[in-house]
């Protein structure tokens, strides 16, 4: 189900921005890779701000990742359009089934837009706010890693592993 969705979201933004292009007459590389890109990032868009569920958005990020284009999608961005993306990372970060992709997209974000901080609040906040929930998870991860080791001495010294 949720493949589906993520094919046909891409497959329609691409097939109206092919008809632009042969519309428009113009087919060198620069246009296609223009068009793609802002594809992309119109795909992107559509599936972060029509609250589809974390598997589609986190389905679209994949295959960005898989596709490359990462980082086009996600530069140049404005208070308006970086804000959802960092609610959605903060809102999800922590789950266990997104947590890999999610930092992946966070480190990336990291990179594109620490040069700015300080220049909006609501963005600062935002990030401070994942900064936490990250923090938070690595904290609790550690925990869990200590358990674990404590009992496996405890299984093995007991003979029950």
């Amino acid at each position: 189900h949720s493949p589906d969705i993520v094919v046909s979201v891409l497959q329609e933004l691409f097939r109206r921005d092919a008809m632009k292009r042969v519309l428009s007459g113009r087919n060198e590389d620069k246009a296609v890779v223009s068009t793609q890109s802002t594809g992309y990032r119109e795909a992107f868009d559509h599936v972060i701000k029509s609250r589809h569920s974390p598997d589609i958005v986190v389905s679209v990020l994949q295959e960005l990742f898989r596709r490359d284009a990462m980082k086009r999608v996600l530069s140049g961005r404005n208070e308006d359009t970086l804000q959802p993306v960092l609610v959605f990372l903060v809102s999800h970060v922590t789950n266990p089934r997104y947590c890999s992709v999610l930092c992946d997209v966070a480190h990336v974000l990291a990179d594109l837009y620490s040069p700015i901080l300080g220049m909006s609040p609501a963005i600062d906040k935002l990030f401070e706010k994942l900064n936490k929930r990250l923090q938070f998870e690595i904290k609790v991860q550690e925990r869990y890693m200590k358990l674990q080791g404590a009992m496996e001495c405890f299984f093995t010294a007991t003979g029950l592993s």
